[in-house]
């Protein structure tokens, strides 16, 4: 046998199989590695914040709250998480339910669309909260209450606002990280599109707020996109006016492709309705660091949340509706809404853009 014929077993990744050079070999070799990695930097960064959300949930009820009285606000949820996938010629509408919060008893009580839309405070200014992966029914409404009240506590005499929490299907489905998560990420189209639809519906002109994490914040281009014209999943805004409205985003460790915002791209008409939009980046993030393992060929672009824009001059003249700040210093390398609403730096920043002036 000749040394060409052996080689086989002498190298690539799982021996036994074909090796048609050492380059390739190194090459599957080192996407397997890097797809184990990410695998297990997911489940100890979910492992981690289960805990804390747990201690986190739990404090809400037993700390006393620093957020200053404001009864004159109105905090709702829309859960979003039995629509489904879009379907032509669907209610939206109807695919949704509306629950809205009692703070002065801590309570939760049933609505319907009619109260949200046509309430007596539908015109207000309005301020949206939509979570990451891995997020339940509960813990959507625990997490969406501390963003609501970090992002108040230094706002006691502001005018009053409508704080909505965007719940959206991402209990963790399967078991193993990647499937899992690619499933999650297929929903964020459909979920933008709802998201612009319930935005083009409220009446009035009042300024809107957006904050997304993770792939919230992929959650919130879409729903831009949608709002400036485009189409999310071949359905768009049909025979209806642009809202009025004028929306500023602030998005936190973004998971999406850092070239999704420039002209032609899946998500181009973003920045269109945008007035203004905040990117809180983190280079030190070691989950969105393997972002571009989430692509078909495991070679994908690198998360806008990990490298920021790929090109501000690609973006025209919406270049300068685009502020980033670079957040490793203040977070680290978790993957964690928590801590990011838990920096004053941070969160200065995302009052000073999302709430009215």
């Amino acid at each position: 046998m000749n040394g060409s014929q052996s080689a086989p077993e002498m190298g690539g990744c799982w021996p036994g199989r074909p090796r048609w050079s050492w380059r390739g070999g190194f090459r599957r070799c080192a996407a397997w590695l890097s797809a184990l990695v990410l695998a297990l930097l997911v489940v100890a960064t979910a492992q981690a914040e289960d805990e804390d959300a747990g201690a986190s949930a739990a404090a809400l009820h037993t700390a006393p709250c620093k957020t200053c009285q404001r009864p004159d606000d109105e905090v709702w949820v829309i859960d979003d998480r039995q629509a489904g996938c879009l379907e032509s010629g669907a209610d939206v509408q109807a695919a949704l339910r509306f629950q809205r919060y009692d703070m002065a008893n801590d309570t939760w009580h049933p609505a319907v669309a009619k109260d949200f839309l046509d309430g007596a405070n539908a015109a207000l200014p309005a301020c949206y909260w939509v979570h990451g992966d891995r997020i339940d029914p509960s813990e959507a409404k625990y997490a969406g209450l501390t963003v609501y009240r970090r992002l108040m506590e230094r706002e006691c005499k502001a005018p009053p606002l409508r704080f909505v929490i965007w719940s959206w299907p991402t209990t963790q489905v399967y078991r193993r990280p990647i499937p899992d998560i690619r499933l999650k990420m297929s929903r964020t189209g459909a979920t933008g599109y709802r998201l612009a639809y319930v935005l083009s519906r409220t009446p009035g002109d009042a300024p809107v707020g957006l904050i997304g994490y993770s792939f919230g914040a992929r959650v919130i281009t879409g729903a831009l996109h949608v709002l400036g014209g485009g189409a999310l999943h071949g359905r768009g805004l049909e025979n209806q006016p642009l809202p009025a409205a004028t929306y500023r985003a602030a998005l936190l460790a973004s998971a999406i492709d850092d070239d999704w915002l420039e002209p032609n791209a899946p998500h181009g008409l973003a920045l269109k309705p945008t007035q203004q939009m905040l990117l809180i980046n983190n280079r030190c993030d070691r989950v969105l660091a393997h972002y571009r393992l989430l692509s078909c060929d495991r070679h994908g672009p690198p998360a806008l949340g990990y490298c920021g824009v790929r090109s501000l001059p690609a973006l025209g003249a919406d270049a300068e509706k685009v502020r980033q700040f670079d957040a490793c210093c203040e977070v680290g390398s978790r993957h964690w809404w928590r801590l990011y609403v838990d920096s004053e730096t941070i969160m200065a920043q995302v009052r000073e853009t999302v709430l009215p002036k």
